[in-house]
């Protein structure tokens, strides 16, 4: 079991470097009806494409998934899929619907998204109710009639008061366009979702059914498939798609301007959130707590916000993500916890030039509290003293005032390297700084705040905090028993202008020499694509040399690799393993296609701006270590 454990931690590995889950990449050719089917009123909306077939030879994510070894694996990860939900199937019966089991609901999840995005589809929310009068009304006659079974029309609440308020206002649809493999995917659809007994013909009718106590509708035409809550949207939608292409869909203006004002070429998959338009919707349900939370919201600064949209695809060769909020008029409320000066190249000085991974954040601790203070006098009556309370009792346990003496000694800029000179990444060499503002204060705080680490620490067996002189500075480290080979020893150091943290003291004594040798330092660097955006309030920035990051992880696969783990890993019998070592791609399959990785957050006037330049389609890091409950789940509970 163990080594079945490491093997699919292994897969996640694999699955976050090559993003095989997402959707739309490469991205593919747009698809017509996807365009036309959701409606211009859509307060949220999500379009992807069929994954694109890629372009040998051609650099970054195109050539990427064209490589014959990248084809494979992909090849190998949807067959095991394939096989996997069949042996469900066979072994489990009809459905895998536990929705009070969250490893369940996670499994369940991921493995339904990995066969969805295989095809170009579309989600959205519309303020269409989804239970009208009507409805209501033909559902519980039904029901006094004896025929509760008639058409699934039982599953339908009997009254307004059971519907979720969300639902009395609102539609949700779901659209497939699942092509050859549509028997397969409405197969996984009902066995992910729970809708096996949906009633109803498979094809050409409405079939009613219950999801997490809601109801919903499975519909199939030809091979697009259908998942909603709202019958009168749902046929909406349907009639939308079956119009011929010349005739013209109706824009969506706010949608389009928002997409368009992203400057993605090749677009592989869009998400946009009209807040307008979902503060109106959310003001038609009739229940006073609802009101009550927009209320506050709008007074925290929901109400300043237009829209958000992003869009993932290919600009200019790279992968890139971008996404915007923009906002109607002057940020309002907890917006302002964003007043910070902009993140300049002078802020990089003592960053190592040779840095593989670079991220600077401007994140202001006062800044962030006085609007906290001031948004939660204004929305909440009486919380205001609850807050005071807790900063003084955070005041009394540290033995300093939060505000006079930490905030003011501290400023806003926050940074994360890593440096091969100073220590492999994995092994222990990120390093993480916070801004100096006052030294002589920050003298002071800090050895008040070491003082609370070491009693809190002494309370374990054998751990302690030691102090040590290096080069004219204190390290303290936290030394506390280990049996780990990848042991961790957390260490501080305070300079005259930053408080530096890593998880090995080696990395600061390496840190330090780097400030004594006055050597090149990271803003010499920023050039070209490394250099800060010119437009426009910096508050974030990474910066990622792939390549030097990555080449460690994929060139110690082989070691990783428990080959007779593979044979039996969850996807297949043990004499027919759906997944062999083989599969899994080489080192020289990946190298070439590494471009560096870039990210920044821009604030104007009137929009915040995020970009994402991606080596390869890497999934967030945070998503892929949940995998390790599903590989736990998968192993164990089936």
């Amino acid at each position: 079991m163990e080594a079945q454990s490491t093997t699919m931690h292994l897969l996640q590995l694999l699955l976050m470097l090559f993003g095989v889950d997402q959707a739309g990449l490469p991205p593919g050719e747009p698809d017509l009806v996807v365009q036309r089917a959701a409606p211009v009123t859509a307060v949220y909306r999500s379009e992807w494409t069929a994954p694109g077939k890629g372009d040998p030879g051609a650099p970054g994510i195109d050539g990427f998934f064209a490589d014959v070894e990248i084809s494979n694996f992909r090849q190998a990860l949807d067959r095991a899929h394939r096989d996997f939900s069949e042996e469900l199937d066979h072994d489990f019966g009809v459905t895998l619907a536990d929705w009070d089991h969250a490893e369940a609901n996670l499994f369940r999840m991921k493995f339904l998204k990995h066969v969805l995005v295989r095809h170009a589809g579309s989600l959205w929310i519309e303020p269409t109710p989804a239970f009208d009068e009507a409805i209501i009304a033909r559902a519980q006659k039904k029901l006094e009639d004896g025929k509760a079974n008639e058409n699934g029309d039982a599953s339908f609440p009997g009254t307004l008061e059971a519907i979720p308020p969300f639902w009395r206002v609102s539609s949700m649809i779901l659209l497939i366009r699942a092509g050859d493999e549509a028997d397969r995917v409405q197969k996984v659809l009902e066995l992910c979702l729970g809708l096996e007994e949906a009633t109803g013909n498979q094809t050409h009718e409405f079939r009613h059914s219950t999801l997490m106590a809601v109801p919903v509708i499975m519909h199939r035409q030809e091979n697009d498939l259908w998942v909603a809550i709202g019958e009168s949207a749902l046929k909406q939608a349907v009639e939308r798609t079956r119009q011929a292409p010349e005739i013209k869909a109706e824009k969506a203006i706010r949608y389009e301007q928002a997409i368009s004002r992203l400057g993605i070429s090749r677009i592989g998959v869009t998400h946009f959130v009209d807040v307008e338009g979902l503060r109106e919707l959310l003001r038609k349900i009739p229940e006073p707590a609802v009101q009550a939370q927009l209320l506050l919201a709008d007074l925290a600064g929901f109400s300043s916000v237009q829209s958000y949209a992003s869009a993932t695809g290919v600009s200019q060769g790279t992968l890139t993500m971008r996404g915007q909020i923009v906002f109607n008029q002057e940020p309002q409320g907890l917006w302002h916890m964003l007043d910070t000066p902009a993140l300049t190249e002078k802020d990089f000085e003592r960053v190592p030039a040779k840095a593989e991974l670079v991220a600077a954040l401007k994140f202001s601790p006062a800044q962030w509290l006085k609007t906290f203070r001031k948004t939660m006098k204004e929305t909440v009556p009486g919380s205001q003293a609850l807050l005071e309370e807790t900063i003084q009792q955070l005041n009394t346990e540290l033995g300093v005032m939060v505000e006079e003496d930490i905030f003011s000694a501290f400023g806003d800029t926050w940074m994360f390297f890593a440096s091969s000179e100073q220590g492999a990444m994995l092994d222990g060499g990120l390093i993480g700084s916070w801004e100096v503002r006052d030294p002589r204060k920050s003298v002071a705080a800090f050895a008040e705040i070491m003082k609370v680490v070491a009693n809190s620490v002494s309370v374990e067996d054998g751990a302690k905090v030691q102090q040590t002189e290096f080069m004219d500075r204190t390290i303290y480290t936290i030394e506390t028993p280990s049996y780990s080979i990848l042991r961790t020893t957390w260490s501080l150091c305070l300079t005259d202008r930053h408080l530096v943290v890593a998880s090995h003291p080696q990395a600061i004594k390496a840190y330090l020499r780097f400030l004594q040798n006055g050597q090149t330092n990271f803003s010499t660097t920023m050039t070209g694509k490394k250099s800060l955006p010119k437009d426009g309030q910096v508050l974030g920035y990474v910066w990622m040399d792939s390549a030097t990051i990555v080449t460690p992880m994929v060139s110690l696969w082989s070691t990783w690799l428990d080959y007779s783990g593979l044979v039996n890993d969850g996807f297949g019998e043990e004499e027919s393993s759906r997944i062999q070592a083989i599969d899994f791609p080489s080192t020289a399959a990946i190298l070439p296609y590494l471009q560096p990785g870039r990210a920044t957050i821009v604030r104007s006037p009137r929009a915040i701006t995020l970009e994402v330049e991606r080596p390869l389609p890497l999934i967030a890091v945070m998503e892929n270590l949940l995998r390790s409950y599903l590989a736990e789940y998968e192993m164990n509970a089936w």
